[in-house]
């Protein structure tokens, strides 16, 4: 049994699902327009308290009507919040979409959730705020039940009471991918946005249908698409941890780990993502080089990575040099990581991989592809030119393309370039250093119990 988690004002304890206890928490996404024939008012979708004066709602719900980035202000007031339960509207005085959030050329929205912040009043001010706990694992054909003011055809809802509907968990969206789910719970259009809980606490936040993205090849209105509820960490979202007293990583299975770390970067599942720094995740020293000009960090502890968790490394600098970053896939064969170069003769710019002494470099994504970590053991080499010097002759280092809605990353073998920094250290050795530390590595399963590889102890 997940630990309980205790919000705001209410303590959540085996409320099993009367949808009453939820009334004063749940709230629509209201879009108000002026045209010729006058007022008109729309409801665009669902959200909830998170937190106070925090609600959370579907991404796609709110984006047409923000501006660019992903903090972003309303424009022109025309979106509202009501609280079916009290009547109560409120102006929204500040929309941030999800870091990772982007629409895909094929309609597929991934990391589908967006914060608003509302200045409420009573009774939303003590109104009960939805029960989250992270980290909890969540088996195939789990029990759901979705939360809400149900809306038709965009029109408001006679219901004076919030309505509950089942449905159960049929999986991940793609393999390896914890984040976005499928389920069967009879939601439709207007229920963006819906709270979905197990019985305890709210695991998920429902996107919308399948059967409208062609990307997804489902043919069909019974399967859905929800965002698990860790998402919403990237949001500031607090939430109390799952206690897992039964989970042992599982034996390391060689026969298992076909893949080698660097096709990590070739699927990510869609999940084309913007964001760079991973602010939310502690960022703990690791296996660095040994000594200047350069050090590196990693976004976790190099020994909690979950299997496909984002990697990001930290590269900063003591003194002015040119930075290469390489993984070691192998006898005399690397990847460029760092710096990205996907057309042959592209003009790169050497102020992008050079670096100032203080200043440093995130690196988590390859073209449009976040770098997520494995089991398998790697090699990471870091070649390091001071600035006086000419920066090395670098060529593409991947090719990119789009394949069933996935973006694929295939790397191109950049061992020439290894050999041409060795070559340079020979004969200029206080100019050009190289070194070689391990990278991160999976040792810890998936939340989430769909087919997935064994991990080391």
């Amino acid at each position: 049994m997940a630990k309980i988690a205790q919000q705001g004002n209410g303590t959540f304890d085996n409320l099993g699902f009367n949808p009453d206890v939820y009334a004063g928490a749940l709230a629509h996404i209201i879009k108000v327009e002026t045209t010729e024939e006058g007022r008109r008012e729309s409801v665009l979708g669902q959200a909830w308290l998170a937190g106070i004066g925090k609600l959370v709602t579907c991404g796609h719900v709110v984006e047409g009507n923000v501006a660019s980035g992903t903090d972003r202000q309303p424009n022109n007031g025309s979106l509202i919040v009501t609280f079916p339960y009290s009547g109560n509207r409120y102006p929204i005085k500040d929309i941030k979409l999800h870091p990772s959030f982007v629409r895909q050329p094929d309609g597929l929205v991934k990391f589908d959730a967006a914060l608003l912040t509302v200045e409420l009043h009573e009774p939303e001010l003590s109104a009960k705020i939805l029960p989250i706990v992270y980290e909890k694992v969540l088996p195939v054909q789990h029990a759901l039940t979705a939360v809400r003011y149900p809306v038709h055809l965009g029109q408001y809802s006679s219901a004076l009471n919030p309505l509950a509907q089942s449905g159960r968990l049929l999986g991940p969206l793609r393999k390896h991918d914890d984040f976005h789910l499928l389920h069967d719970t009879a939601l439709a259009p207007g229920d963006s946005g819906a709270p979905i809980f197990d019985g305890q606490s709210l695991v998920a936040l429902h996107c919308g249908d399948t059967a409208s993205l062609p990307g997804l090849n489902l043919p069909t209105t019974s399967i859905r698409l929800a965002l698990w509820v860790d998402a919403l960490r990237e949001l500031g979202i607090e939430g109390a941890m799952a206690a897992h007293p039964d989970r042992q990583n599982t034996p390391f299975s060689p026969a298992l780990l076909v893949v080698a770390f660097w096709l990590c970067f070739l699927i990510t599942m869609g999940a084309v993502s913007a964001y760079r720094a991973y602010p939310t995740l502690p960022r703990q020293a690791t296996e660095a080089a040994r000594s200047r000009p350069i050090s590196i960090t990693l976004n976790r502890a190099i020994d909690e990575y979950q299997y496909y968790q984002p990697a990001s490394f930290n590269i900063s600098a003591q003194s002015k040099c040119f930075v290469y970053l390489y993984g070691e896939n192998g006898p005399n064969n690397y990847l460029r990581i760092f710096p990205n170069l996907k057309k042959s003769g592209e003009d790169l710019d050497p102020a992008i991989y050079t670096l100032s002494p203080g200043q440093s470099r995130v690196v988590d994504m390859v073209g449009n592809s976040q770098i997520l970590v494995d089991c398998s053991p790697l090699k990471l080499h870091l070649i390091t030119l001071i600035s006086d010097s000419p920066p090395l002759s670098i060529g593409p280092s991947y090719e990119q393309s789009v394949v069933n809605g996935s973006t694929i990353v295939n790397f191109i073998d950049t061992a020439r370039e290894i050999n041409q920094a060795r070559e340079l250290q020979k004969a200029h050795p206080e100019q050009v250093q190289e070194y070689i530390f391990d990278g991160p590595v999976a040792t810890k399963a998936s939340k989430l119990k769909y087919d997935q590889p064994k991990v080391a102890k």
